[in-house]
């Protein structure tokens, strides 16, 4: 659907709707003038006042944050006072100062909007990086952009409002506990609250967000919204908590609330007085996901401190420990139990580390790898507690399995192969210690309890992980190039880029390429070249008939039509990540220019590039096209 027609769907259908807020708003923001002299740390707990969003904003300090998001958004003001303002407003009045956790994160009055809007801020930043929707053309990603911003603001704002039903609820000044599915607090004859905490129920609180989405989308929104089947189908799965399928919605929206919740681990904040302590499980599980999710925990590598095979991850007992209770103490958690057994006997209590089949919580394991050129050829004897792989790793971020072998032996076992492993070690003139998490030279004990503190204390820390290629150096392709090079054999050939400017410069050096006329594929403009998009991009294709090279899997159905646009795709994208191009100044790869004519006004688009790219010879170079005008600005770094 196009902006326009939402922009006068949006009119239509936010008078009454904008009315309605106006007049839940009236009562609470008319105490603005009693509460602009209000700290948010000389609120009495058990009377906390009812307010409007204006005055919950300037409360906990947000309007930075709200000119950073408006500014995100890159709409103008009609079009975000209509869509995302009544949504944010509606988005406070409902939350109030609620805190964002009991304990953990944001826990004290207000952490709930600070987190959110925090999370709203960091995911529209992030979604300025990403061409949306993904695999698709330069067309679709241009005329769909704001489309996608506002399913990422949506997905950010509602991403943790089922806590309001199944954290906390609102113990009313009249005696009545309120939550935000009954009718507007403003409407209650309310004029104060106090927070009361339920027991968490994690599943319950991911899924009952989709519960608020027509509470504080507005109509328009949501009507925008689901004119976009895929969009729509990502925010609700992101929302309803399905891993596999809430696509980059999900992505996005879930690393700027994790970034969210890291930034204030920690931080000097007063909780309420009434939260329930956590329990130890809870903060040792906690602390152990955070360093998997930050990649502080090397898997499956040489020198590893987790192991992965099939549905159990191994963890070498000392790193692991020492890790989590070094984590606990960065983020605010000082009461952890310095003695490392009590932490492993804590796991395995609570079901989390696997017992053996002599009921102890250490596990005895050699790991073995070999490769043909034998660089990635090792063994180790480690000491490792036994967890399931699902109760430690997010499943959409699930590593591989190990391509080794992962070997259970008793404690016999394991203290005879250590013992010859280090017999042959010692014939060695030089000893490779550049992978210290191998335990190999550690004395295993006689008693359970021995065995537990010795892995347990082991001083013996993960190196740092090497940091994986980037693919900067992938397909480099001189670009320079005047000659036109002969038929490719393949529209995936690592030179397709080089192909397609020469073969442009090779048409119009022969002038079988109009330049700066009507229907002409190749603009001259004050800016540089605009290579018109996606035609000139399909005749390319078409004069080699690359789309009759794609890969195509047996018994799939495509259309002529689809096949020539799957391959100019692949052309747009090899420009793309040249990085030749010019960006428009919303950082998109597709510029729009105004065709001033004397009898009529229309647009066209393309890719714009330097003119040296396409024209290297300045004396033969053509005037740029003065009935051209660029509507969409140049990004500048």
């Amino acid at each position: 659907m196009g902006f326009s027609v939402v922009l006068a769907y949006i009119i239509r259908r936010n008078f009454q709707y904008r009315l309605n807020m106006i007049k839940l708003f009236r009562r609470a923001n008319l105490r603005q003038s009693q509460t602009d002299n209000l700290r948010i740390d000389a609120i009495n707990e058990k009377k906390i006042p009812v307010l409007g969003p204006h005055a919950i904003f300037q409360l906990v300090g947000a309007a930075t944050r709200l000119s950073a998001i408006r500014a995100l958004t890159g709409i103008s003001d009609a079009h975000y006072q209509l869509l995302y303002q009544p949504a944010i407003e509606a988005f406070a009045s409902q939350c109030q100062l609620v805190p964002a956790s009991a304990t953990h994160h944001h826990c004290g009055l207000g952490g709930l909007v600070i987190h959110t809007l925090e999370v709203v801020e960091l995911a529209l930043r992030m979604r300025r990086g990403k061409q949306l929707p993904l695999q698709a053309d330069p067309e679709q990603i241009a005329d769909e952009e704001h489309q996608w911003t506002y399913g990422i603001f949506a997905a950010a704002l509602l991403h943790d409002m089922g806590k309001t039903i199944s954290s906390t609820s609102l113990k009313l000044d009249t005696g009545v506990l309120w939550n935000p599915l009954h009718h507007p607090i403003q409407e209650t004859g309310a004029s104060s609250y106090s927070v009361h905490f339920h027991r968490p129920n994690y599943s319950l609180q991911q899924r009952s967000s989709t519960l608020f989405t027509t509470n504080i989308l507005p109509a328009a929104g949501l009507h925008w919204i689901s004119s976009n089947s895929d969009l729509m189908h990502q925010l609700i799965n992101w929302l309803y908590g399905h891993v596999y399928e809430y696509g980059v919605i999900g992505d996005i929206v879930r690393e700027a609330d994790m970034t969210s919740v890291a930034r204030n681990l920690g931080a000097s904040g007063k909780r309420l007085s009434n939260a329930p302590s956590i329990p130890l499980i809870e903060k040792l599980m906690t602390a152990l996901r955070q360093l998997i999710e930050t990649d502080q925990l090397r898997v499956n590598r040489n020198g590893a401190a987790i192991w992965i095979k099939g549905e159990y991850a191994y963890t070498v007992c000392g790193v692991v420990a020492k890790k989590v209770i070094t984590q606990c103490n960065d983020i605010g958690i000082t009461d952890i139990p310095h003695d490392n057994s009590r932490l492993f006997d804590t796991w395995q209590e609570h079901g989390y580390a696997l017992s053996t089949s002599n009921g102890n919580a250490i596990w005895f394991v050699k790991v073995a790898n070999k490769s043909r050129d034998e660089t990635e050829t090792y063994s180790h004897f480690l000491t490792v507690l036994k967890f399931e792989v699902r109760k430690l790793f997010h499943p959409s971020r699930r590593p591989m399995d190990f391509d080794g072998t992962i070997e259970e032996l008793d404690e016999t076992e394991f203290r005879r192969a250590q013992l010859l492993q280090n017999e042959e070690a010692m014939g060695v003139a030089h000893q490779d210690d550049s992978n210290p998490i191998t335990e190999t030279n550690e004395v295993v004990p006689n008693s359970e309890e021995q065995s537990t503190r010795v892995a347990a204390n082991s001083d013996t820390t993960a190196s740092e992980p090497i940091p994986a290629s980037t693919g900067d150096n992938e397909e480099k392709e001189d670009v320079t190039s005047k000659v036109n090079p002969p038929p490719l054999p393949s529209i995936y050939d690592g030179n397709l880029l080089n192909h397609f400017l020469s073969w442009i410069r090779e048409k119009l050096r022969t002038g079988k390429m109009l330049v700066n006329q009507k229907s002409a594929m190749i603009h001259v403009v004050k800016e540089g070249t605009l290579l018109v998009s996606p035609r000139l991009f399909s005749r390319y294709v078409d004069e080699y008939q690359l789309d009759q090279t794609l890969d195509i899997k047996d018994g799939e159905k495509t259309s002529q039509e689809d096949l020539t646009k799957r391959a100019y795709t692949i052309v747009q994208k090899r420009l793309e990540k040249s990085r030749l191009n010019i960006k428009a100044a919303n950082r998109m790869n597709i510029h729009i220019y105004a065709i001033n004519g004397q009898n009529k006004k229309s647009k066209i688009k393309g890719f714009l590039v330097s003119s040296d790219l396409i024209f290297p010879d300045v004396d033969t170079r053509p005037q740029p096209n003065e009935i051209l005008e660029n509507t969409t600005g140049i990004y500048s770094k």
